[in-house]
């Protein structure tokens, strides 16, 4: 991959933030934590992001729309969204990320499913 890229991981427990932020720096990205819709949309607009990853249900507030507002924004930013079974809301949520990530969360289903995201969008 060689350079470094920006991934907005959304989630509102810090143990996740952590270990991403832990995966991220190993593989040579930089990562930016939100912990809320609003601090994700913030950082959007702050930052040059090449990769979301977002949980769907944070505390107090379904994120089923984060996907949606993001698509909004850029359209050719790759979202994935990380949740369980019963979790998943909606199939147009589903529709609008390009990838889900089932919990709990495989490493090695994760760095791939990382890589191969960040390489499509620089072949884009």
């Amino acid at each position: 991959m060689g350079k470094c890229k920006t991934i907005l991981v959304v989630d509102d427990d810090l143990f996740i933030l952590d270990a991403f932020q832990s995966l991220l720096k190993w593989e040579g990205h930089r990562m930016i934590g939100a912990r809320c819709i609003s601090e994700a949309i913030e950082q959007l607009f702050k930052e040059q992001v090449d990769l979301v990853i977002t949980e769907v249900n944070l505390v107090g507030l379904s994120a089923t729309r984060l996907p949606g507002l993001i698509k909004q924004l850029d359209r050719d930013l790759p979202v994935v969204v990380m949740s369980d079974l019963e979790e998943m809301g909606s199939a147009r949520t589903l529709r609008q990320a390009d990838l889900l990530l089932n919990k709990p969360l495989d490493l090695r289903e994760t760095r791939a499913a990382i890589t191969r995201l960040l390489t499509a969008g620089a072949n884009a």
